[in-house]
């Protein structure tokens, strides 16, 4: 079994990263997942997320994972929070998702050139917009953007 996939099977702890990028006005990228994903497909997710590779640091993650995903390569990405556990258990499909995660926050103005086969849609909005997106649809979302948003305090409570 490929890598990834592996990983999820067995249930193996793994460090990833979530990229939570903003630009220059306070609004937040998120994005869809394309259908092709293994977990989540066409779900609403953080505008980045990026298994660690061998030898990598969580903020060369956060800053591989923003240039893969989106081409943005002078965003610097900050920590939020400490490292976190967290599982995301799906027997039925096979997966057993544990992660040593850690979060950031990144600042760009834009333009961005997503990859279209690492995600599906970019969407910006505005921290109201997506709370109001989040209480009208949570199930829209993956279960890892809704934990980052729900300990993180990422919305607060402007714009």
């Amino acid at each position: 079994i490929e890598g990834r996939r592996r990983v999820h099977a067995l249930g193996l702890w793994h460090c990833a990263v979530h990229v939570w990028l903003y630009d220059s006005q306070g609004r937040v990228y998120v994005q869809r997942r394309g259908a092709g994903k293994d977990i989540n497909a066409g779900c609403w997710d953080v505008s980045v997320g990026e298994h660690l590779q061998p030898g990598e640091t969580y903020p060369e993650a956060a800053r591989r994972g923003l240039q893969e995903e989106l081409r943005v390569i002078d965003a610097i990405p900050n920590a939020v929070g400490g490292v976190r556990r967290v599982c995301l258990d799906r027997p039925d499909q096979g997966i057993h998702d544990h992660e040593l995660q850690r979060a950031f926050h990144a600042v760009h103005p834009g333009p961005m050139q997503p990859d279209p086969k690492e995600l599906a849609e970019l969407r910006l909005v505005t921290r109201a917009e997506l709370r109001a997106w989040l209480a009208a649809d949570p199930e829209a979302f993956t279960p890892g953007c809704r934990n980052d948003l729900a300990v993180l305090g990422l919305l607060g409570d402007g714009g």
